[in-house]
């Protein structure tokens, strides 16, 4: 059974993550046969979207907070909290 690259990409980071084996992306990579550019520009890719999830999270959180009872008060802080 073959692994897709991004299989492998997966296993490198979860080895390098585990064991702290951030100087060994080079050897790891060249174990698992892909492109250590290739490693880091799929990590790149999956930490932006994480990042860009979380943001999503916020701001369905603030969305939910918007609709509530506390709302007036979360923006009556927020403005208070802006003119200092």
């Amino acid at each position: 059974m073959q692994l897709t690259l991004a299989e492998k990409y997966e296993v490198i980071n979860a080895v390098v993550r585990k064991f702290q084996l951030k100087n060994l992306v080079g050897t790891l990579c060249r174990t698992a046969q892909v492109s250590q550019s290739g490693y880091y520009a799929w990590l790149k890719k999956t930490e932006q979207h994480a990042i860009r999830e979380e943001q999503d999270y916020l701001d369905y959180l603030l969305l939910i907070v918007g609709k509530s009872a506390i709302a007036p008060f979360i923006w009556y802080s927020w403005n208070c909290w802006k003119r200092r």
